[in-house]
């Protein structure tokens, strides 16, 4: 087994650790400034034992980290807003130049440009997703069907141990963000920002189908044709004539395994796949998912 790791995820959540300032006065106790980012050392300590934990809950013996470089087509693609046009201001933990470093000096790693780290890891695992597993937070990367693991995040985001997701169940999910869109990277889906009053203030605000009316929209969905076809005809209701142009646009903004020279066209989903009941378990039915494993719990190597 291969563990492609998303070490953008390390980046930031390694890069943000502190500690406390043991010279603070005591009079800063409980403040922001009572506490301090954690020594380089420290940080790259915490780097090393997440990267063996990550090898030896998944089994692997062989590994890849996984970092962004420079430039993303994604910015000259998204013409609906801005990509990732809602972080202004926004400014990266203390130590996450540190986190890149020691795993780039330390670890066996690629560093991709012109893309980012989640397209090379969805390209890497559909050539071989059996045996291979990819280590992220991201939930993004639910959209690449094989072998996932989860590690924790604080009390609120626990480990998920090793765990398959089924063809079909990554395009559901591809097609469940088509509808909702991402916040975090500024895409509105199938919706819109208009000016609408917001406590007491004129805003703009994305308002289009939310989480639960693509649920909804989705759930008696029985192949990808069926899931095409619902949000086709949502995407019509909200932007009429544009509608096609929108939806190739959001559908290569959230596709995940794209390149600047290979960018996602609808004729990539196999629009027969569906799912099928058997002895109460979803499975996909063109039989990806190993016979060993039900879809429905995590299951450990």
């Amino acid at each position: 087994m291969r563990a492609i790791i998303d070490c953008d995820i390390l980046r930031y959540q390694i890069g943000a650790i502190e500690l406390e300032n043991e010279y603070a006065a005591p009079y800063l106790k409980g403040t922001k400034a009572a506490r301090m980012p954690a020594p380089f050392h420290e940080i790259r300590r915490i780097v090393d034992e997440t990267i063996q934990h990550i090898r030896a809950v998944t089994g692997a013996d062989s590994y890849i980290c996984v970092l962004s470089g420079k430039d993303n087509f994604r910015f000259d693609i998204a013409k609906q807003q801005p990509y990732k046009g809602n972080r202004e201001g926004f400014v990266k933990p203390y130590n996450w130049k540190t986190v890149g470093e020691h795993i780039i000096d330390s670890y066996n790693h690629t560093v991709v440009d012109g893309y980012e780290a989640d397209d090379w890891m969805g390209i890497e695992q559909r050539k071989d997703p059996e045996n291979t597993i990819i280590c992220s937070r991201d939930k993004d990367l639910k959209t690449v069907f094989g072998w996932h693991y989860r590690w924790a995040c604080g009390e609120n985001q626990p480990e998920v141990l090793p765990h398959w997701i089924s063809e079909f169940d990554s395009k559901h999910f591809f097609f469940h963000q088509m509808l909702t869109g991402d916040n975090t990277d500024n895409i509105c889906g199938c919706g819109q920002k208009r000016e609408v009053m917001w406590g007491g203030k004129l805003m703009l605000r994305r308002k289009g189908i939310g989480d639960k009316a693509a649920t909804q929209l989705l759930a008696d969905c029985k192949t990808v044709k069926d899931m095409f076809d619902v949000i086709s005809q949502c995407y019509q209701n909200e932007f009429g004539d544009e509608w096609e142009t929108v939806m190739l646009e959001n559908a290569r903004l959230l596709f995940i395994g794209q390149t600047p020279d290979n960018l996602f066209n609808w004729d990539w989903l196999d629009y027969n796949l569906e799912k099928e009941l058997i002895n109460d378990e979803v499975i996909c039915s063109d039989g990806t998912q190993p016979e060993h494993e039900s879809s429905s719990e995590p299951t450990e190597f």
